[in-house]
């Protein structure tokens, strides 16, 4: 069981919701057009987007300086950044060039100067990340691409702090999955459509709790579907003790906003994750993995205790 709407993580849509609806429209518009040609060399210009949203080019910048803290064109380049970083972090197949076309560089040295200009680092020290235990350093370099706040933490941090966390009881569910090693989104997707993906269908991901803090090319993840009976399943989940909660997001950023939103959760209301079990993240519309943020339920096992505050047996009760 789910929340019936997701917890809203999209930054843009924070920022313009107390807005007018005339403004409002105006910047959906902008943020729509300016996303749509994330991957066009060369980008369009601030004048055109204002263009596109009906405004004089400087009345667009100071309202969208003023509504989003930084200008049109810092904006467009950093989530080309945001959407590179998290490329090179999560898809080691991919060359530096390909990653470079994904994001509308022009080529790889033109992704290379905006990597050393905005980050100080190389591509190939990014990648490094990826290999080793260096989670602490891949959360924070992403943070660092988070939509800017008037506060010193990014945007989707400070939203993820009023999410709301669910505990709910799971009954045993039927699920078909398939194993995939270094999971990174495109693999995903790709899995996805070719052995699973129908109408209406939605995506489901087991991680092993005890696997949350691997380096990603280390990780296997289970992808699949939930059946509604028992008919062609490969994998029982268990029924169990659940911390639950629905969101809407649009980046890793934002996703990484969520996981330490749960884990604060987790300490201030003593609570522990069952770490003989697995994390099920629910994607609800996995059609639209690219084009629209993702609804996204995550749930993380809990361990249940006895009246007395034991657990119960070293793991949860089933």
């Amino acid at each position: 069981m789910t929340d019936p709407l997701p917890a809203n993580l999209v930054p843009e849509h924070h920022l313009i919701a107390a807005l007018s609806p005339r403004w409002r429209q105006r910047f959906e518009r902008a943020i729509a057009y300016l996303i749509d040609t994330l991957d066009q060399t060369p980008p369009p210009t601030w004048q055109q987007v204002a263009e596109h949203c009906a405004l004089s080019a400087g009345h667009f910048h100071r309202m969208f300086r003023l509504v989003f803290q930084e200008t049109p064109a810092q904006y467009q380049g950093r989530l080309r950044l945001q959407w590179a970083v998290f490329l090179l972090l999560d898809e080691p197949l991919l060359s530096v060039t390909e990653v470079a076309q994904y994001c509308g560089y022009s080529s790889s040295q033109a992704l290379a100067k905006a990597l050393q200009r905005e980050l100080k680092l190389t591509a190939r020290q990014i990648r490094r990340l990826a290999e080793g235990d260096h989670q602490a350093e891949r959360e924070a370099l992403l943070r660092r691409l988070g939509q800017p706040a008037r506060q010193t933490d990014c945007l989707e941090r400070q939203i993820a702090r009023q999410l709301t966390f669910r505990q709910v009881e799971q009954p045993v569910r039927q699920l078909s999955l398939v194993p995939l090693a270094s999971p990174g989104l495109v693999r995903i997707d790709r899995l996805w459509r070719r052995r699973f993906a129908r109408p209406g269908r939605e995506m489901v991901l087991l991680t092993p709790v005890a696997d949350l803090e691997k380096p990603p090319q280390q990780l296997v993840i289970q992808l699949g579907i939930e059946l509604a009976a028992s008919s062609g399943d490969n994998y029982q989940l268990p029924a169990g003790r659940f911390l639950s909660c629905r969101v809407s997001i649009s980046s890793e950023v934002g996703y990484l906003a969520v996981w330490d939103a749960l884990y604060a959760y987790l300490l201030e209301h003593d609570l522990e994750l069952d770490m003989t079990a697995s994390c099920i993240e629910v994607i609800h519309n996995p059609e639209a993995l690219w084009s629209e943020p993702s609804d996204m339920t995550i749930s993380v096992p809990l361990l249940t205790r006895r009246p007395g505050g034991e657990v119960e047996d070293g793991v949860a009760r089933r």
